[in-house]
């Protein structure tokens, strides 16, 4: 199978009906069959197609093909990995990004490769003293981050008055490139008199060219 497909010009009574000749054809056929795997083909030839079991569990594939002039497998089409967050009512901690008191969402980057990441949020403001109350949310990659210039934003640009909610939700997408398999991990940070709440958070990977 490391071999790329050679076409062979068959001549009536001189081309051999040979193993190797056989061995030939059936790699060519396996190689366009797009074959469902698990891991990354050690050895890849150009124009090679796989059909990568992203998540078992949901049943996400990830259609990719080899180019041999960026060394990668290119994404073609599939679902995102994705994970959510859905339960209410968890507080955010003014000041430094920090877990919630249920983390995540979080995911796993399968390779080394870019991503396009997308994630956001849903925060509810209340009782807000001071002007224009901010909740956010931004990945930390591996060991890396949080920053506030990846954040999702929910901020209603106002005072909120006592006694009164206001309810933000916002989401982004940006490109990530990670030089290995590595987590990555949803926190939070608020700035503010009183502590939002955050509902809804979701966030999704989607290949660009990994391996």
């Amino acid at each position: 199978m490391g071999v790329a497909y050679g076409k062979t010009s068959w001549i009536e009574d001189v081309t051999q009906t040979s193993p190797a000749n056989f061995n030939n054809m059936e790699n060519g056929i396996f190689l366009a069959n797009a074959p469902l795997v698990s891991s990354l083909p050690v050895s890849p030839v150009h124009g090679q197609e796989i059909a990568y079991i992203a998540d078992a569990t949901a049943g996400t594939i990830w259609n990719l093909i080899y180019n041999s002039v960026t060394g990668k497998w290119h994404y073609k089409g599939g679902a995102p990995l994705y994970a959510e967050v859905a339960n209410g009512g968890n507080g955010v901690n003014v000041g430094a990004y920090a877990d919630l008191g249920t983390p995540g969402p979080a995911l796993t980057f399968p390779f080394a490769g870019d991503y396009v990441v997308s994630y956001g949020f849903c925060a509810y403001i209340s009782n807000m003293g001071n002007a224009n109350p901010v909740a956010r949310m931004a990945p930390r990659i591996g060991n890396v981050g949080p920053d506030d210039q990846d954040s999702v934003v929910a901020a209603p640009g106002f005072t909120v008055p006592a006694g009164q909610q206001h309810m933000h939700s916002d989401a982004r997408s940006r490109k990530i490139t990670v030089t290995s398999a590595v987590g990555i991990n949803m926190r939070y940070s608020a700035s503010g008199a009183n502590i939002p709440l955050v509902d809804n958070r979701w966030l999704s990977i989607l290949p660009v060219k990994v391996g």
